[in-house]
């Protein structure tokens, strides 16, 4: 039974058509939120080489308004930090924020893409996930 990352993702951008696109271009059938949409795999492919975890996202949840999306969803281990990284060269002009706290004790993390510049911090302690981005 793997060690869970609980993580919130923020993506903005000031049109509603560009973030009604991003929306629809990463859900499938069965979530509102797939790795595989914005990374396909074939069958053989490594998942955490590509996507930076073992799994797609799990227990999906989601705020949709005009300018923002927030997703929060389960990974095993540790943030999909190649997705990551996927999404924001293939969405330039968004702003991306993911906050990942993991349940084995190592510290939160938060990276934030913006201007095509990463910013990386970790923080001490276990923040919820309704709560991660109010208390940074």
């Amino acid at each position: 039974m793997p060690n869970w990352t609980y993580n919130e993702l923020k993506v903005n951008i000031d049109s509603e058509q560009d973030l009604k696109q991003f929306y629809e271009n990463n859900k499938n059938e069965s979530s509102e939120l797939s790795f595989n949409c914005a990374v396909p795999l074939a069958d053989s492919d490594n998942r955490e080489a590509n996507w930076g975890c073992k799994w797609d996202a799990s227990d999906v949840g989601i705020t949709l308004n005009s300018n923002s999306i927030k997703y929060c969803f389960n990974t095993p281990w540790y943030y999909p930090d190649m997705w990551f990284k996927a999404i924001t060269q293939k969405y330039p002009l968004f702003r991306f924020e993911i906050v990942s706290s993991y349940e084995g004790g190592e510290p939160t993390t938060k990276v934030i893409f913006e201007n095509g510049k990463y910013s990386y911090f970790t923080l001490s302690g276990w923040i919820s996930c309704d709560e991660s981005f109010n208390a940074l």
